[in-house]
């Protein structure tokens, strides 16, 4: 069941990339040259899609039940990998990526505003991250 709930969610990602790649403005079309990196659904039912643009940052659009968003670029952070999300739970996801300097970076929800991308201590990486919640 949850491989389905998951290719679902991908796929969802994918025809909302494909369908809103010709209506972006001139600042949003940097993300088209990436493909999709990470889509979630938290508690609530909103989708959440994240993907690493071709100015290196990261940038989301979201699925409130009704229709998406829009391309939004998450401020700060320039990054060498895709982005790494998760939902623990309703109004919080968390957002993980790899910057230049090898290190993880986090951003953080928490169904206001964004915290800010902050590097987590302990390592240097040579891939991008993975992140799961229970």
């Amino acid at each position: 069941m949850r491989n389905k709930r998951i290719t679902c969610i991908i796929f969802i990602a994918a025809l909302a990339l494909c369908l809103l790649s010709s209506a972006l403005d001139s600042s949003q079309k940097q993300m088209t040259d990436h493909n999709v990196s990470q889509a979630i659904k938290d508690a609530v039912g909103r989708i959440d899609v994240f993907a690493k643009g071709g100015d290196n940052a990261t940038w989301q659009d979201t699925w409130n039940g009704t229709k998406w968003s829009g391309w939004s670029r998450l401020a700060g952070g320039l990054f060498t990998s895709g982005p790494a999300a998760t939902s623990s739970g309703p109004n919080r996801i968390d957002v993980f990526a790899k910057g230049g300097d090898n290190a993880i970076y986090q951003d953080t929800w928490n169904g206001t505003k964004w915290s800010g991308w902050s590097r987590l201590a302990g390592g240097l990486f040579t891939s991008g991250p993975a992140a799961t919640a229970n």
